[in-house]
């Protein structure tokens, strides 16, 4: 039989990297006149399993249309939702009609789970909003965020078994609109990583999209979800920037022996502060996306969110990240080396000329 959702949503998500730190304390008095502000909840038993340092706030959009690429106007409920550590998600609700069978979804995951149109509509709230997200970091926003996308098919009642029919689990997640049939292996990757806590809920993650079944309304799971996105989202873009800054030290330090005083190291000592200052402005960035989330013990909420970050590679940027962070250390002691050596070679030069000098004065004396 047909697994058919009687009560549900389609949650789209569009993650933006907007600064490098929001100060939410500051949110409800600088964004209540624009939305309605709240501080997003989460159960005592899911603190137990992720630790936040500080939990994100949501802002009630209401509703909107967008148009997508083929024309079709989809209507959504609109929330945005802030995270300490510079992140905004744009969250695009689509109700799903009662009745609805899993395969009638499966058009609507083509053409939203990666539709630019999606990420123009994201974009364009975050500029709605840029005056109080400015006061919030305290500095220009981004000019042109990276953009992390997710959906989740949020399921509050379902009739029928929807692993009865996993090929259609698989297609739904993975927006696959190609009338040919998903292969078993592809089914199985699909499907690897889905959890259960009681016999009604279930929970399937893949990499760019999930689908949550909980009786009980309770959405402490899609923001376990959101959370491996945002940290995703960050570590990709951290790795950016070091990627920046490595090209420009190795830029510099080709060039320093071309600029005046370069016998001293006046040009390597100059470059080694700023790739010091550059070290520690990162490793404390790459440190505060780490630390926004701690998994405090091995629960159902914990094992989800440890799954995405899998699903997503998100631990491989996270270990790209450090990696080039110890390339950008060496950088630094390379350049500090340098300075010091060129320092001794400046000091050497300079006693062999006073004692040329010495020697030529004491032959004029004769």
């Amino acid at each position: 039989m047909t697994a058919r959702i009687d009560s549900g949503s389609v949650l789209l998500f569009r993650f933006l990297d907007v600064a490098d730190e929001l100060d939410l304390d500051r949110a409800p008095m600088l964004l209540e006149s624009r939305a309605t502000v709240r501080r997003v909840s989460i159960r005592r038993e899911s603190s137990v399993a992720l630790a936040l340092e500080t939990l994100p706030v949501e802002l009630d959009l209401g509703p909107r249309t967008i148009t997508l690429g083929d024309g079709t106007e989809l209507a959504v409920t609109a929330r945005l939702r802030l995270f300490r550590f510079g992140v905004v998600a744009v969250v695009l609700e689509v109700p799903i009609a009662p009745g609805t069978a899993l395969e009638d979804l499966v058009p609507l995951a083509a053409s939203t789970w990666e539709a630019s149109a999606i990420d123009d509509a994201a974009r364009a709230i975050a500029r709605e909003l840029a005056e109080p997200l400015v006061a919030l970091a305290n500095e220009p926003l981004t000019e042109l965020p990276q953009i992390e996308r997710y959906a989740v098919v949020f399921v509050r009642a379902i009739t029928g078994d929807p692993l009865a029919r996993p090929e259609i689990v698989a297609r739904l997640l993975l927006g696959e609109s190609d009338p040919r049939p998903v292969s078993q292996a592809a089914c199985e990757h699909v499907l690897a990583h889905r959890f259960q806590y009681y016999v009604d809920d279930l929970a399937i993650v893949h990499a760019t999209s999930a689908l949550v079944i909980e009786p009980s309304d309770d959405r402490d799971v899609v923001l376990a979800l959101e959370l491996a996105c945002s940290q995703l989202l960050e570590f990709r873009v951290y790795d950016a920037i070091i990627d920046r800054e490595l090209d420009r030290v190795y830029d510099e330090l080709g060039h320093a022996t071309k600029r005046g005083w370069w016998i001293f190291g006046r040009a390597h000592e100059a470059l080694s502060r700023r790739a010091q200052l550059h070290m520690v402005e990162l490793s404390e960035l790459a440190d505060r996306a780490e630390s926004a989330v701690r998994v405090a013990s091995d629960t159902y909420l914990a094992r989800v969110y440890l799954a995405a970050l899998e699903r997503q590679h998100a631990l491989a940027w996270r270990d790209s990240v450090m990696r080039k962070l110890r390339l950008f250390a060496q950088a630094y002691d390379v350049l500090k080396d340098e300075a010091h050596a060129r320092r001794a070679l400046a000091v050497e030069y300079v006693i062999v000329l006073l004692i040329a000098f010495e020697i030529v004065m004491a032959l004029l004396e004769r």
